[in-house]
């Protein structure tokens, strides 16, 4: 296993090689040790970070990022969610109607030109996403019959559902 060495930045670009192939590129040239301008990939990253950033934001100044989405967990599931949207939740769902709640576990955002991922979230004041509670209601009527011999039950099942619209989705990108 060769073993990665940092990234080299060069004008915006970055190239990962690895030690040997650095190494037998600078042998060649008749040297024998790694150049001395290598920049951490961690620098590089930071500013790739940074143009994603004035990217965000010139965009936002503009109006121009489009209808945003958000993937976000609820009720222990992933559900792709956009503005206006209606989600429906099953089992027990503590808000009443009429509260508004601030949908916290975010793992994706994103819009026209770009995507954020968290791993596994995104930082809670990284995006904003609110909801409403419009209805509380029971499912339909499910019907659970068992028979055995000369043994019969029936059952009628309901389970609790709440339904919650997505009132806005907003992204800060100074918290990037």
């Amino acid at each position: 296993v060769q073993r990665l060495t940092p990234a080299l930045c060069q004008t915006g670009q970055h190239t990962c090689r690895t030690r040997s192939a650095l190494i037998s590129q600078h042998s060649s040239h008749g040297l024998h040790t790694l150049p001395s301008k290598l920049i951490p990939a961690h620098s590089c990253m930071l500013q790739q970070k940074r143009d994603i950033v004035e990217n965000i934001r010139e965009a936002d100044k503009q109006a121009d990022i489009g209808r945003l989405f958000a993937v976000v967990h609820i009720d222990g599931k992933q559900r792709k969610i956009t503005t206006e949207d209606l989600v429906l939740i099953n089992g027990f769902f503590p808000p009443q109607i009429g509260d508004k709640i601030r949908l916290e576990k975010v793992m994706m955002v994103g819009g026209k030109d770009f995507t954020l991922i968290g791993k596994p979230l995104l930082k809670r004041d990284m995006v904003n996403i609110e909801a409403t509670v419009i209805e509380k209601t029971l499912s339909h009527v499910r019907v659970h019959f068992t028979m055995l011999k000369r043994f019969r039950r029936l059952k009628l099942l309901q389970h609790p559902q709440t339904v919650i619209v997505i009132n806005k989705i907003e992204v800060e990108p100074t918290a990037l």
